[in-house]
């Protein structure tokens, strides 16, 4: 479905994404692993257009070459690891403000909403919340109606475990219709989840491998203990 081609990014004269090549295909969720600063979180916006990589960067859509902006070509939804919403807004006026912005038929609205728990908040301000209440809010946007593609940065941050667990079950749910592109330290999500991830280091893909294929080609026993073996990834 998507075809990233040598992927680069440069700051200030650094290269913080080095010739990065990866395919993602459809139904499947992937996982995206490294240390802190390893270029997870550019690669996420890159592929949002947030971040606008250097010229020889190619990015294909069905084979075929698009801007590297891809809400300009599918419905994307989009779980960013710290959500900033105006302080001064009531719960229930932002979420009136978000569909606003929506073009296809929100259908998981009242669901959501009954699920995470928001009701119980509805008539807070945004600046009365929790960190755990503001991702609730966070997953709200991305899940609320149908996407192609949902990319995901660290979206079991600050959510109890049985929000957790709610979140994991839903992206298992998405999984046969979607493409579900995921960050996270936590590598049990990753067993869990992920049918391919890809390793970041130093802003190069170190490795690409299916988590379980992985764990066997290491003779470990979990994800954890296989890339303990990995000298460049016990940094995270």
């Amino acid at each position: 479905m998507l075809k990233i081609q040598k992927l680069n990014k440069t700051y200030q004269k650094q290269l913080v994404l080095k010739n990065v090549e990866i395919e993602l295909n459809n139904n499947n969720v992937v996982a995206l692993l490294g240390p802190n600063g390893s270029g997870k979180t550019t690669l996420i916006k890159t592929l949002l257009g947030l971040v606008i990589p250097d010229n020889d960067s190619e990015l294909f859509l069905f084979d075929k070459k698009i801007e590297y902006n891809l809400s300009k070509y599918l419905n994307v939804g989009y779980v960013p690891q710290t959500p900033y919403f105006p302080n001064n807004l009531k719960v229930k006026d932002l979420i009136d403000y978000l569909k606003s912005f929506e073009k296809s038929s929100i259908d998981n609205l009242e669901q959501l909403i009954e699920d995470l728990n928001i009701k119980d908040f509805l008539h807070k301000k945004i600046s009365e919340l929790s960190g755990g209440m503001k991702q609730k809010i966070n997953l709200l946007q991305c899940f609320m109606t149908k996407r192609d593609i949902y990319i995901l940065d660290e979206p079991t941050a600050s959510l109890d475990p049985y929000h957790s667990l709610y979140l994991k079950k839903l992206i298992k749910t998405l999984k046969p219709n979607s493409l579900i592109i995921f960050t996270t330290h936590i590598l049990n999500e990753v067993e869990e989840l992920a049918d391919q991830m890809f390793i970041l280091i130093d802003g190069e893909i170190r490795i690409k491998e299916n988590p379980k294929n992985f764990i066997l080609s290491q003779n470990a026993s979990n994800l954890e203990e296989a890339l303990s073996n990995i000298k460049e990834y016990v940094k995270i």
